[in-house]
């Protein structure tokens, strides 16, 4: 049994100019096997003239479209409009999320890069200070051995002084007992001078 909607109650969206003829009051059926028909509300039949002034018509009103569609489409292709402007919304913030990923991207990889830099300034200057300190070390080794060799020869000279020293120690004496016996010599001849200048005044 086909079932029968009124399709006269169309919404305007807008105020209608008064000179315009009302829309002729149609009734919309639809069959088990899910097919359409249109036929005027006082049951006369709808030719195919009958379709072309009802194309002319909404061409003229465009407010009578949507409510046509409405009354031969099914609410699945109603809603694609809205389901394309969602899509077209979901699409454009994924392309935003997109340019932003990408932008981090690009920041990560240039921060990559600049680490990447400073690994290889610290790696060379690692490389450097190594080899400094290689240089130190071969610098304090010689300078170790030619401070043992300077103590050595230090030691060479303190025991050679000490050596001097001791023969010099050994001199003084002996030099000591010569002015000793000098003395004893002088002595001994300002006696016997003496004894000889008593005796000459007692001739």
């Amino acid at each position: 049994m086909a079932q029968e909607r009124r399709a006269d109650a169309m919404p305007t969206g807008e105020t209608e100019p008064t000179a315009d003829p009302p829309a002729p009051p149609l009734l919309v059926s639809t069959t088990r096997e899910g097919q359409c028909t249109l036929r005027s509300e006082h049951d006369m039949p709808f030719t195919v003239e009958d379709f072309h002034d009802l194309v002319q018509l909404l061409e003229e009103r465009p407010q009578w479209r949507a409510e046509m569609r409405r009354l031969v489409m099914s609410d699945e292709y109603l809603a694609v409009p809205e389901q394309i402007a969602e899509l077209q919304r979901q699409t454009a913030e994924l392309q935003r999320q997109t340019g932003d990923l990408q932008r981090q991207t690009a920041e990560l990889q240039r921060q990559t890069g600049e680490l990447q830099r400073q690994t290889a300034e610290l790696r060379r200057e690692t490389a450097e200070l190594g080899r400094r300190l290689e240089q130190v070390r071969l610098e304090v080794a010689e300078l170790r051995r030619d401070m043992e060799r300077r103590f050595s020869e230090v030691d060479e000279k303190i025991d050679r002084l000490q050596g001097d020293v001791g023969q010099l120690k050994g001199d003084v004496g002996q030099l000591k007992g010569d002015m000793g016996q000098l003395r004893g010599d002088v002595a001994q001849l300002k006696g016997n001078d003496l004894e000889r200048r008593y005796r000459e005044r007692a001739y």
